[in-house]
This record gives C-alpha cells, sequence and structure tokens, in this order.
C-alpha cells in the first residue's frame, strides 16, 4: 500500500493518515457480509 498501515490481531487493517497528505486523498471504508444479510446492501451503501 502506499500509505502506512498496520495489521490487528484480529485482522482488521488501520490504514494511518501520511505525513504530507496529497491533494485528491480518498478514503475507502470496505466490508465483507454474510450471505445472509444481502437484503441488507441497500442500507449498507451510502
Amino acid at each position: 500500500m502506499p500509505v502506512p498501515f498496520e495489521i490487528t490481531p484480529s485482522g482488521t487493517i488501520l490504514v494511518h493518515e501520511p505525513e504530507a497528505p496529497k491533494k485528491g486523498l480518498v478514503a475507502l471504508y470496505a466490508r465483507v457480509s454474510s450471505s445472509d444479510q444481502k437484503a441488507d446492501l441497500a442500507r449498507q451503501v451510502w
């Protein structure tokens, strides 16, 4: 990854803000839902 990050023991990836943020920097949050939560996908999009 082009920015500093760490992976916690639970598998969560924490992305640290770079020292000098660049113009147009984008943050992304992604998660995986189980198939039984498929009907809930519309609520998860924002």
